[in-house]
């Protein structure tokens, strides 16, 4: 988008997300690029997701595997690595619908979707309330991800430092240092000295930070197509509540309509929002279901595990539990926005000045109002809405399978 089209308020609606993007190795620059620029990008993205998912993923899943035989420490592995096994579904989906998605963020900010102001309906305004909506969620998610890398690297590093003496432990005959990494893996750089655990620590914590930071940049991402299309919607709700006042006042007045404030009747504008919600559904569906599955088992495993741990580790288990807790909060958050936007539409059309107006165009708007009460929704998988309530369902579907999981855990023992 050139310069000179990035007049509106919704046309800097994603920069933010761009630049996480490049941070997290994410971003493909166009043909427009420098080379040299375009080549460092490249190189960088290539680095972080060798690393991430080459060079440390399947030293996580070898540990899942070798863990199968002791209960409590085959459901951490699997809840340590549950979000990293989502990720990379999330980073294969991103770059498979790359192409979409940037298509449709630049739907998103067209010029096309923006009303001039008119009375107490203030487009601007509500812009910017549902960009600082997905932007406090964002910092909120960043700041608890960074603090628990942050914790992780500071018990860990204190531990090696003053608490070393304690580590050490007596295997075939022989004393080695066994400090506990923040997440298990089979390392390939061994164990048994502080050298080989230090190495190891520093290889954890790297990888762990930087996949904090992408799970945060491609979540992001969708909470913020889903605000912007929340505020469409929104958007869209005004201008139907001041469509009489608006054509009355643009037909009084051609300074508004040298600056081509005359856009596509509201009517189509709700055609195009419910035609976003559809494209979003085709690359985001999957995604979803996905993570709530994921986030179903993550809950359910912090549940078992925290009835299980000693009390020095309940700390760790219900920050787990939070965490896994609050992204998924996050998701069904802004696809409540959606939902509730979408279902104030025809209200709106109720609330406009129809009442001076002709017999025919009251019959439209009863027509239209009718066609409008039916809700837009973000599904998971298309089985169910991405609604709040959707979440206390999920949350009591954890807890049932967490209670179904000790109760047969205690019929075995």
């Amino acid at each position: 988008m050139s310069k000179s089209e990035k007049i509106h308020t919704l046309a800097t609606y994603f920069d933010s997300n761009i630049a996480f993007l490049k941070l997290t190795a994410f971003w493909i620059y166009d043909d427009e690029t420098t080379r040299r620029k375009k080549y460092l990008q490249h190189a960088y993205n290539i680095f972080w997701i060798f690393y991430l998912f080459v060079a440390y993923q399947p030293a996580e899943l070898l540990y899942v595997y070798y863990s199968f035989n002791d209960l409590s420490v085959f459901l951490r592995a699997l809840r340590d690595i549950g979000n990293h096994v989502s990720l990379a579904y999330k980073a294969f989906n991103y770059f498979i619908m790359r192409r979409d998605i940037l298509k449709l963020m630049e739907t998103l900010q067209h010029g096309n979707y923006h009303y001039e102001d008119c009375g107490d309906f203030q487009p601007k305004l509500i812009v910017d309330e549902e960009k600082k909506e997905a932007l406090k969620w964002t910092k909120y998610f960043l700041n608890f991800c960074n603090a628990i890398c942050l914790s992780m690297f500071a018990n860990g590093v204190f531990t090696f430092i003053f608490l070393s003496d304690k580590q050490y432990v007596e295997r075939n005959g022989q004393r080695v240092y066994h400090q506990e990494q923040p997440v298990n893996t089979v390392s390939p750089f061994g164990s048994g000295t502080k050298l080989r655990f230090f190495v190891t620590f520093i290889y954890t914590m790297i990888a762990l930070t930087f996949y904090a930071w992408t799970i945060v940049a491609l979540d992001s991402l969708f909470i913020t197509i889903m605000s912007c299309i929340s505020s469409h919607l929104k958007i869209l709700q005004g201008a139907f509540k001041t469509v009489r006042a608006r054509c009355i006042m643009r037909t009084r007045a051609e300074r508004l309509l040298k600056e081509e404030t005359l856009h596509d009747p509201p009517f189509l504008e709700n055609c195009v929002n419910k035609e976003m919600i559809r494209k979003l559904e085709s690359i985001y569906s999957t995604q979803t279901f996905v993570q709530t599955f994921i986030s179903l088992g993550e809950m359910c495993f912090s549940l078992y595990l925290l009835s299980e741990t000693a009390d020095q580790n309940i700390g760790n288990e219900i920050t787990y539990l939070i965490a896994t807790g609050f992204e998924l909060l996050m998701y069904c958050w802004f696809g409540n926005r959606i939902t509730e936007a979408s279902l104030k539409i025809s209200y709106a059309l109720y609330e406009s000045d129809w009442f001076p107006t002709s017999l025919s165009f009251k019959k439209q708007i009863i027509f239209t109002m009718t066609r409008m009460q039916k809700p837009i929704n973000v599904t998971i998988g298309k089985i169910t809405p991405l609604a709040f309530s959707t979440f206390l369902t999920i949350a009591r579907g954890a807890y049932s399978f967490f209670t179904f999981l000790k109760q047969r855990h205690g019929i075995n023992h």
